[in-house]
């Protein structure tokens, strides 16, 4: 999960499903749009108006323009070379994933 604005995005691996709830009243969530993920969304990260979401069984990473929150929308995914990438950080241009399997931990940009 992550907080950016007035909005929460939440990744849910049960139902590989993107959330998106506007948290204006923290008392009162609402949920304002979703879309389907691959197989295993596991961590995201907010940056400007795009989510980036590892997947743990696909060893992707999604990338969704949330400009319209009621209406999230895939624009790239894109295969990265771990085994289970986990989290993901996005500073300026560039995402950091790390490999959540410690036989194989790593960093991938």
């Amino acid at each position: 999960m992550a907080v950016q604005g007035n909005y929460a995005y939440i990744s849910f691996d049960v139902t590989d499903t993107l959330a998106i709830y506007d948290v204006t009243n923290p008392a009162n969530p609402v949920l304002v749009g979703q879309a389907t993920t691959l197989a295993a969304p596991w961590y995201l990260s907010v940056s400007g108006h795009y989510v980036y979401i590892t997947d743990r069984t696909s060893n992707a990473l999604q990338i969704y323009d949330v400009s319209n929150p009621a209406s999230p929308e895939l624009i790239s995914t894109f295969t990265t070379d771990m085994s289970d990438p986990s989290a993901v950080f996005i500073s300026g241009n560039y995402a950091y994933i790390t490999n959540h399997t410690s036989s194989t931990a790593g960093l991938e940009m």
